[in-house]
């Protein structure tokens, strides 16, 4: 099954009694799928908090286990937003929530992609993960929630704990930029409307929001952003 051992099978899907029974005849729970994917990963993101404590128990396995691209048993529940297993592995395993992948992705970038607002707020009011975070190329964990359309992330991280809308990429492409390429037209609403993004903002390589809607489709968001572009120029000659 995509390269998954039996035992890392049996993680996923909870069967504690098969995973000690296959290590005892002599299957080794640190062996990864080829992707790194080990069988805590698979416990972790499945919610198997039973199979989690004995990997980590009984077979001495890291709750900071690491694939080929650094994702870690933490990133997995807080993508599917499991607060419970988050809890366990951070508060009970001491896991570093502010722990990074090889492109320098948190465990709260993974949250906010996938809007999971509470598990957001839990990340960063009750554990200390850092709102503000970028990953290697400058993407804010909002910059991940305006990419996706997310909202209520956006609005939380803005409103809650100070996260700036405003903050681009190293390469200059703001959250407006990203919701423009990806059609999200509330998202854009809300960035220009209520946080007061410019319109006409334009990253490195010169391009607006609109030129990045324009080139993936979106008529509609292009249509709207000239819009918003004539009612900035004329308050600005005004």
């Amino acid at each position: 099954d995509k390269g998954w051992t039996p035992l890392a099978q049996a993680a996923y899907k909870g069967h504690l009694t098969t995973v000690r029974v296959l290590a005892e005849l002599g299957a080794d729970p640190t062996t990864p799928k080829p992707t790194g994917f080990a069988a805590i990963h698979g416990a972790a993101e499945g919610g198997k908090e039973d199979v989690v404590r004995a990997l980590i128990d009984e077979y001495q396995i890291s709750p900071m286990t690491p694939t080929y691209n650094g994702w870690t048993p933490l990133h997995g529940p807080a993508e599917k937003g499991e607060e419970d297993m988050v809890e366990l592995l951070v508060k009970e395993f001491k896991a570093d929530v502010n722990c990074a992948m090889n492109d320098g992705r948190l465990p709260i970038h993974t949250a906010a992609d996938t809007g999971q607002t509470w598990m957001v707020r839990k990340l960063v009011a009750e554990m200390g993960c850092n709102p503000t975070a970028a990953d290697k190329n400058g993407a804010t964990v909002l910059w991940y929630a305006a990419w996706k359309g997310r909202c209520d992330v956006v609005r939380m991280l803005a409103n809650e704990f100070g996260a700036d809308p405003k903050t681009p990429m190293t390469c200059g492409r703001s959250p407006l930029h990203a919701a423009a390429e990806k059609g999200h037209v509330s998202m854009v609403q809300l960035l220009v409307n209520e946080f007061k993004l410019s319109p006409s903002q334009r990253c490195k390589a010169l391009h607006t929001p609109s030129y990045d809607a324009r080139q993936h489709g979106h008529d509609a968001i292009v249509s709207m952003l000239e819009d918003m572009m004539r009612v900035e120029a004329a308050a600005a000659a005004a």
